[in-house]
């Protein structure tokens, strides 16, 4: 356990504040997945997050990103928000230019084929909830605890 969550549980104040909160925006590109991949796993450190916990955080992170990038307009930007407790990290993927047509399964099955493209995230994460209408843009939310 590290430090920050040891002092956490004890009641006393780790060096990260549980309510911080770190937004990063980057162009659809996906020579920047790599970036928010080390942003995200920076701060699962800082937050004193075990390195399972880090290595799983990386993988959501790329994930969703390249998620947003193959499947939303290719111009545009990404939003990401981290969000810091005591026990957990939330990211939330924003992209509203998200998504122009929904990818269709071989039946022609375009929401399954959504939410199969989440399943890594979806295994590796806590909780996952999205919302997504053609044009209306997406908003992806993840927690992983610690």
């Amino acid at each position: 356990m590290s430090a920050n969550l040891k002092a956490a549980k004890a009641g006393m104040t780790p060096d990260v504040f549980s309510d911080d909160s770190i937004d990063l925006e980057l162009p659809k590109n996906p020579v920047w997945v790599s970036v928010a991949r080390l942003a995200a796993a920076a701060i699962a450190y800082r937050a004193g997050m075990p390195f399972d916990t880090i290595e799983d955080i990386k993988v959501i992170v790329a994930e969703a990103v390249s998620y947003a990038i193959q499947y939303g307009a290719p111009q545009g930007r990404l939003h990401l928000r981290f969000d810091l407790s005591h026990d957990h990290l939330d990211i939330t993927l924003t992209d509203p230019t998200f998504p122009l047509k929904l990818p269709r399964d071989r039946n022609g099955s375009s929401y399954k084929t959504f939410v199969d493209g989440l399943f890594l995230i979806r295994g590796l994460a806590d909780e996952v909830d999205f919302d997504a209408t053609p044009g209306g843009g997406l908003t992806l939310r993840i927690r992983r605890g610690a």
